[in-house]
């Protein structure tokens, strides 16, 4: 409530053209909305909610919202791969059941069906049951069965039987994805592996190419990392504090270069700051890439596949412009 008391303070003043935060996504979605009738231009450096935007049309988006990795994931699906058939194995944390429907709900938009989604507990360690079940679905077997009849009528253990999709969309976070991978291939559950920005861990890498099957992820914290913004950016922070700046004071540093460059030349003008932000694209921050879609959201979600321990950078380009409705 005092994030959204300042910026509307702001708003009514005029003491400000533009302000920078809150940070987290409850903060920054009252704040938002205490400008639903404001033209003050507000950047949300960090806080990843989907529909933040929709609350005013001053307020831009820094940091991907969480919903557009599922989005990504879905149309590289079916643009990438042809996919038909999907399933979907997810922790139930919310960032990744956010995730998760935004997949299911887009990949089914473009014409797939969605064989199961199997939710598993951040607790668990064995996913053998969400596994069977979703094997079972494909092989049309009872739940209770214990054997497999093929159509030559041999009976086989169903673990031991491969099942196919054309892909398993697995968000989750590099210590669940350690245990789960190494199951999904023991019961021979078979398909492109397609992941979320969790999969970019050591620990995923380290399983290697046999385990992760190629797969491929969405992130938009990686790129940030390699370029030469990062590195300036980097070596400018440990002179001044000595140590490596984290996430937020990258997200942080860009927000004041891109409020910067929005003012350039122009005039004291609210509506042209917001029109100068509007037409970022392509802006290569010490965040990452950073480009403003028609929901003044950061569209930005390059795809990784893991590859010989590594995270190989396969398609650097913007995400669909597309926003996904905030959960309920």
């Amino acid at each position: 409530m005092t994030a959204a008391r300042l910026i509307a303070d702001l708003n009514r003043s005029h003491e400000a053209d533009l302000a920078i935060g809150p940070l987290t996504s409850e903060a920054a979605a009252v704040a938002t909305a205490s400008l639903s009738c404001g033209d003050l231009p507000v950047i949300v450096p960090a806080a990843t909610q989907a529909g933040l935007t929709e609350l005013a049309e001053s307020a831009f988006q820094l940091s991907p919202n969480i919903g557009l990795q599922g989005i990504r994931m879905a149309d590289y699906a079916v643009d990438s791969l042809a996919a038909r058939t999907a399933g979907i194995i997810t922790s139930t944390s919310p960032d990744h059941l956010i995730m998760a429907r935004a997949f299911a709900e887009r990949f089914e938009k473009l014409g797939g069906k969605i064989t199961a989604i199997e939710y598993y507990r951040s607790r668990d360690n064995d996913f053998g049951p969400y596994i069977r079940d979703l094997k079972a679905i494909l092989l049309g077997l009872h739940p209770d069965s214990t054997f497999f009849v093929t159509p030559d009528g041999d009976t086989l253990d169903p673990d031991g039987v491969s099942a196919y999709l054309d892909c398993i969309y697995m968000p989750g976070n590099g210590q669940q994805l350690r245990l789960l991978l190494p199951q999904v291939r023991f019961y021979k559950l078979q398909g492109a592996y397609l992941g979320s920005d969790g999969w970019a861990d050591d620990a995923v890498y380290r399983l290697g190419d046999d385990v992760t099957q190629l797969a491929v992820f969405p992130s938009p914290f990686l790129a940030g990392g390699n370029s030469n913004e990062y590195l300036e950016f980097a070596a400018a922070y440990d002179a001044r504090y000595g140590g490596q700046p984290p996430r937020l004071a990258a997200l942080g540093y860009d927000a004041v270069r891109l409020a910067v460059r929005a003012v350039g030349d122009s005039p004291r003008d609210r509506a042209a700051l917001r029109r100068n932000l509007s037409q970022t694209r392509g802006y290569l921050g010490a965040s990452g890439r950073i480009s403003f879609g028609v929901r003044r959201e950061n569209i930005e979600m390059p795809l990784y596949r893991v590859q010989n321990g590594q995270a190989v950078l396969l398609s650097g380009t913007a995400g669909p412009d597309t926003a996904v409705e905030p959960s309920e």
